[in-house]
């Protein structure tokens, strides 16, 4: 049967920090970049893969990378193109290559975590103009909004291209909060979840973020950045520095976890097949050897921690490539 689409994450290469993101953050470890080699999808064994299933399209997302940072790149849009496949690619907006994009069957999104005013709040040192000089490309916009980002909600939705925005909370780690470093681990401050209460009541809930109309109507006050009490308690009591092995190198502990995923074939920059993108983004996770398989296997609350057990005990009774 022929696939609709599949879930290809090009490369481990970036061009841009984001410490929000799997490059700054995992188990225990949230004190600068992640040690990740570059490694690039083998293109020969992608493009025999995308014959032999005849996919519609492919989603080119990354882990730790960009797919614009991809060694053949363009020669996968040339393929693409011949092939009558459609790209739709996931992307910082900050790479020269996606005009690449320009003329081809292809559909680019942009994540961001703030806009023309607040786009240092969670990208630090970050370079608004180069995202700016690239809207043109853009098909869409994924905002994920924190309160330190809230006030851009009306630039970014009246953005000069007419670009279409869609709203999502931004990651946290505990207490509704993310810690921002930089990439050599200096803690510069805190972001913050839209919330009900006090973000110190153990009764505070994320607010569900949902679209432009229902979030303008918010009464979130400016915020100016800071490092907060809970983030230091939270970083003193959690988070910890760890080198062990990574997943291709360790046995794992048998697990009886099981947990319905939706079905959305993937595959990781090592040339793993999956058969959901939740699996193969914790096993991307733990190809880093800066994460305790002990501690996670002793720690199992949480839907999140039953998911990378999940994913892991999965993972080591198939090992497919492409």
């Amino acid at each position: 049967m022929k696939l609709k689409q599949i879930f290809v994450d090009l490369t481990s290469k970036n061009n841009l920090f984001n410490p929000v993101e799997a490059q700054g953050s995992f188990v225990g470890h949230r004190f600068g970049k992640r040690d990740i080699p570059e490694e690039h999808l083998d293109f020969n064994n992608l493009k025999n893969f995308l014959i032999h299933e005849n996919p519609d399209q492919i989603i080119l997302d990354s882990v730790f990378g960009d797919p614009f940072e991809y060694n053949k790149i363009k020669e996968l849009f040339d393929f693409c193109q011949y092939q009558d496949i459609q790209i739709i690619v996931v992307t910082n907006g900050v790479s020269e290559k996606i005009k690449l994009v320009e003329g081809n069957n292809s559909y680019c999104i942009f994540k961001l975590y703030g806009y023309s005013d607040t786009y240092n709040v969670v990208i630090p040192h970050g370079d608004f103009s180069k995202v700016r000089q690239n809207l043109k490309y853009c098909d869409k916009i994924n905002y994920h909004i924190y309160v330190e980002n809230f006030k851009d909600l009306h630039n970014v939705e009246n953005n000069i291209y007419g670009i279409e925005v869609e709203y999502f909370n931004g990651p946290t780690v505990g207490h509704l909060i993310h810690h921002i470093m930089t990439e050599t681990g200096e803690w510069l401050h805190d972001v913050t979840s839209l919330y009900t209460n006090d973000v110190t009541d153990s009764f505070a809930t994320p607010i569900s973020v949902k679209d432009y109309d229902s979030l303008s109507k918010l009464n979130i006050p400016d915020c100016i950045p800071s490092k907060s009490l809970l983030g230091y308690q939270y970083l003193k009591t959690f988070v910890q520095i760890i080198k062990e092995k990574s997943i291709l190198e360790i046995q794992l502990p048998k697990n009886n976890s099981h947990i319905e995923l939706k079905k959305s074939k993937s595959i990781s920059y090592k040339g793993h097949l999956f058969d959901n993108i939740v699996c193969r983004d914790y096993i991307t996770n733990g190809y880093i050897p800066d994460w305790s398989i002990k501690k996670l296997f002793d720690s199992q609350d949480g839907i999140a921690n039953q998911e990378m057990l999940y994913a892991f005990n999965d993972f080591a009774n198939n090992k497919q490539l492409i």
